[in-house]
């Protein structure tokens, strides 16, 4: 590990030192629209969280810098360095603290250059959550590698962390549709008149099939449904997983792995991976009830959510959700145009000559294209 951290350092002292001296002009400000202005002044690509750079206030820079110098004067106040790493890409990190050694490493000048956060093990990121910095540390993901509890940045492939709150703000009321509205490459097709591919939809990652998409719940493989969609709707003769079938109110979060992964999970996971990972909270709980409506003025839902959770012992847990959600139908069909009784006669500019008078006076709406009639009720416990 030394020879590694020397070797990183002397990389990027050599880049400091071959940096051109550059003109700057920018005011103090929030730290994300700070570092975004120094990226346009530099045309520098510059790595870093607007979650985590939001949260600082950066000074004023003016006149003539390096690149390194101008973010060590922007970034003096703050717990944010500067760091490039042996490849040159210039990124933020949080400062790092050596709990072994009393001193802190600063980014100063142009020599004294803070390890990067990319070497950061998985202690390193326990012991932050013991400081209570949650919110500034990478999300971990358990998909997408065979090494549990890797940093998303880490990852090799594309993995998307959904938490909670953002499928809630999705509006949403069905996890499947909660998916396609922030998850890239996921699609959750509604059809009609599709037997029971009406109510059990298909859901695609990558526009594969239902069956191709490995869906995980607290990373064990959730079972396929039973029916297999026979009529002409999107995975026609494939059986998927019921997405639906978990509440909204039960989830964690979802991990969403948007590559092939057939390697190492199976034939099952050729599109990519979900995982939706259970609430474990052992105290508190949340009740919600949601109402809502189509502008058209039917679809009406309403949503009934009640989670809490339970200690078992010492370290133990019991968390458990309960759904109830009655929605009805929509129809989007609009009116019947053709014949209904014999004798009648169409013409060709599309008029109609009723050879029958009961044709003026029929009802033309005869038919529904939309979505069913839906009650579900679910139960999820999930313990450890």
């Amino acid at each position: 590990m030394p020879l590694l951290a020397l070797a990183i350092s002397y990389s990027t002292q050599a880049i400091a030192e071959n940096a051109p001296m550059i003109q700057l002009d920018i005011k103090a400000q929030r730290a994300d629209l700070a570092l975004i202005e120094f990226a346009k002044q530099t045309e520098q690509t510059i790595v870093f969280s607007f979650d985590l750079a939001k949260q600082y206030q950066a000074q004023s820079v003016f006149g003539y810098y390096s690149q390194l110098d101008a973010l060590t004067t922007m970034l003096e106040r703050t717990e944010l360095d500067a760091v490039v790493d042996q490849d040159g890409l210039l990124s933020i990190k949080l400062k790092q603290i050596n709990r072994n050694d009393n001193n802190m490493k600063k980014l100063s000048g142009v020599s004294a250059a803070v390890l990067p956060l990319l070497m950061a093990t998985n202690s390193q990121a326990v012991n932050a959550q013991e400081q209570g910095a949650d919110e500034n540390i990478e999300k971990i993901a358990i998909v997408g590698s065979r090494v549990a509890g890797r940093s998303v940045e880490d990852l090799p492939v594309p993995v998307d962390i959904l938490s909670a709150e953002a499928l809630e703000n999705t509006g949403q009321t069905e996890v499947g549709r909660m998916l396609q509205a922030i998850a890239p490459s996921f699609n959750f097709s509604s059809s009609s008149i599709s037997d029971g591919t009406d109510a059990l939809r298909p859901a695609t990652l990558r526009g594969l099939g239902p069956d191709q998409t490995l869906v995980l719940i607290n990373g064990k493989r959730r079972h396929q449904a039973s029916i297999i969609h026979i009529n002409t709707s999107v995975g026609r003769g494939t059986a998927g997983t019921d997405m639906n079938a978990i509440p909204a109110a039960a989830i964690k979060r979802i991990e969403v792995l948007r590559d092939g992964a057939a390697a190492q999970y199976g034939s099952d996971a050729i599109a990519g991976v979900i995982n939706i990972v259970l609430k474990d909270a052992e105290e508190g709980g949340k009740a919600a009830i949601n109402y809502g409506q189509y502008s058209e003025g039917d679809g009406e839902t309403v949503n009934v959510d009640f989670n809490k959770g339970f200690a078992l012992g010492d370290d133990g847990y019991l968390n458990t959700t309960i759904n109830y959600r009655d929605r009805a139908p929509t129809n989007r069909a609009g009116l019947h145009g053709s014949c209904q009784f014999y004798g009648c006669t169409e013409l060709d500019d599309g008029t109609l000559l009723a050879g029958d008078p009961r044709e003026l006076t029929v009802e033309r709406d005869t038919f529904r294209i939309g979505d069913a009639d839906s009650q579900q009720f679910s139960l999820i416990v999930n313990s450890g």
